[in-house]
């Protein structure tokens, strides 16, 4: 794990106590942590591609703020978690 190899005690905190959400290929996101939609889904306000920062994980939900100018705010369920919203550190942008 990159993050905790790092030196991030934070992240290690977040595994250890459980504070983390699985996002897809079963990645650890924890709050703080830049990660990015890969599927459309516009009940929840989300569109593929787009960037978000984890601003809290619950119980069967993830709270993001997309890094736009607009800071929208939207609270994902955990079952398009696993399937849709990987972390977000190593994309491209134009």
């Amino acid at each position: 794990l990159r993050r905790s190899m790092s030196g991030d005690t934070g992240y290690t905190q977040s595994l250890e106590t459980k504070s983390y959400a699985r996002g897809m290929e079963g990645q650890a996101l924890v709050v703080g942590d830049v990660v990015r939609t890969r599927e459309n889904n516009r009940d929840l306000g989300v569109l593929n591609g787009k960037s978000y920062v984890v601003r809290s994980v619950s119980e069967g939900y993830v709270r993001v703020q997309s890094v736009d100018k607009e800071r929208s705010l939207h609270t994902l369920p955990a079952s398009y978690v696993e399937k849709a919203v990987q972390l977000g550190y190593a994309t491209t942008v134009p």
